[in-house]
């Protein structure tokens, strides 16, 4: 697992630890395709991998989160 990827995973954690929901979300099929390879090219999970860009749209769109824990996946081991 390269530190980028690591890394990652330990932000998507932390957003976990402050508690989550499970939810349904209808996807396009080309979208989860995109969102599938990104991920596996980062070795990450593709569920996770949604979650953390979610994170981060919502960060720089509102100006922030709930306690904004500063996942920063757009920035880190290369652009998305």
């Amino acid at each position: 697992m390269s530190t980028g990827t690591a890394a990652i995973n330990r932000k998507a954690q932390a957003v976990l630890a402050f508690g989550s929901r499970q939810i349904t979300i209808r996807l396009g099929n080309d979208e989860l395709e995109l969102a599938r390879r990104q991920a596996k090219a980062k070795g990450l999970k593709y569920q996770t991998y949604i979650k953390v860009l979610l994170h981060e749209a919502l960060a720089q769109s509102g100006g922030g989160t709930p306690a904004n824990r500063g996942l920063d996946v757009f920035h880190m081991s290369g652009s998305v």
